[in-house]
């Protein structure tokens, strides 16, 4: 079994799919979570403290 090489005109390797995109999603909502908590627990000990 032989590999053919890539036309001329395409220098740009495709690239498997490894589900990077999707982690990175993941860590993005995490991120927003936890600047939300961190703003809602910082207001919250502001009134108590009032």
């Amino acid at each position: 079994t032989s590999q053919t090489p890539p036309p001329a005109g395409k220098k740009r390797k495709i690239l498997p799919k490894t589900g990077e995109e999707s982690g990175l999603t993941a860590s993005l909502i995490g991120l927003a979570l936890m600047a939300v908590a961190g703003v809602a627990g910082a207001l919250y000990r502001k009134s108590k403290k009032a």
